[in-house]
């Protein structure tokens, strides 16, 4: 019955084919798809070259795919598992007023969140930019300098921060945002992205 009924709102609306591809994924299949490697001091996780791990980032980013969400939130489990980072917070990326009212939802929140990972919200501010994967690798560095604010420098100080994006490029973006909080003293700052 259930078949019967998906098949029916395929036919009225038409997934995604990000979609598609996750839906009969489950944790198991997902997670094997962990791959860690370090990029300009930057842990990431897994290889946004994977389609499956494209779909889940995609999926969860513009269409708030809650399956997305917990499958990236399971990848990110296996991770705090594994390599047991040592953090008093963790800090998810903040989009700007603009892109958080467009998207309906912070895409980096809204995996932790699956996850059940506890985190801290509205450490950081970010003005709105020009979107980075719009630019080419040169102007990136420019366009995101200065787009963080840290606004709760006293619950930083002395503190492990883990800071937390869904995607790595270039790195600068997660490198802004370190640079944001680094004037109030953190202990120490450790950067990870889902995916590069």
């Amino acid at each position: 019955m259930i078949h019967i009924l998906r098949n029916f709102l395929d036919i009225v609306i038409p997934p995604s084919p990000e979609v598609l591809l996750l839906r009969d994924v489950n944790k198991t299949k997902f997670i094997n798809h962990y791959s860690l490697s370090n990029q300009n001091q930057i842990t990431c996780i897994s290889s946004y070259q994977e389609p499956i791990i494209k779909a889940a980032i995609k999926s969860s980013k513009f269409q708030h795919y809650r399956h997305a969400h917990y499958l990236l939130g399971e990848l990110f489990n296996l991770w705090l598992k594994t390599e047991q980072p040592i953090y008093d917070m963790c800090v998810p990326l903040p989009l700007s007023k603009e892109h958080l009212k467009n998207r309906g939802h912070n895409q980096v929140e809204s995996v932790l969140l699956a996850g059940k990972i506890n985190y801290q919200k509205n450490i950081l501010t970010r003005v709105n930019r020009p979107p980075q994967t719009s630019l080419p690798k040169n102007e990136r560095l420019k366009n995101i300098r200065g787009a963080f604010t840290c606004i709760k420098p006293e619950l930083i100080a002395n503190k492990n921060v883990l800071l937390v994006d869904d995607v790595m490029t270039t790195g600068a973006t997660l490198t802004a945002a370190k640079e944001a909080l680094l004037p109030w003293q953190p202990s120490n700052i450790t950067c990870v992205a889902f995916a590069h």
